[in-house]
């Protein structure tokens, strides 16, 4: 068991509807959501500050890391591939 003291949440805020994937880069250093607000964000991991915002048409509902690409799966029945380079 184990106990989450309230100073230690980083509360990433910006999107503006329901999240529905979050991945963490390998190195740590960057978190990754999308959103049914159609965006794909990248923030801080030690900070939280937003990094980057992409729009993704067909309400994104997963995203996976891989490489220096980031691989977003759509409910439209898309699969769509970035370049990470925060």
């Amino acid at each position: 068991m184990f106990e989450i003291r309230p100073d230690s949440v980083l509360r990433l805020d910006g999107h503006e509807d329901w999240v529905e994937g979050v991945c963490v880069s390998p190195d740590g250093k960057w978190i990754l959501s999308v959103s049914l607000d159609d965006t794909r964000r990248v923030w801080d991991a030690e900070t939280g500050a937003l990094a980057d915002t992409i729009r993704v048409n067909g309400h994104p509902r997963e995203v996976v890391l891989r490489g220096s690409r980031v691989w977003v799966s759509c409910q439209d029945s898309t699969v769509c591939g970035y370049e990470f380079s925060p």
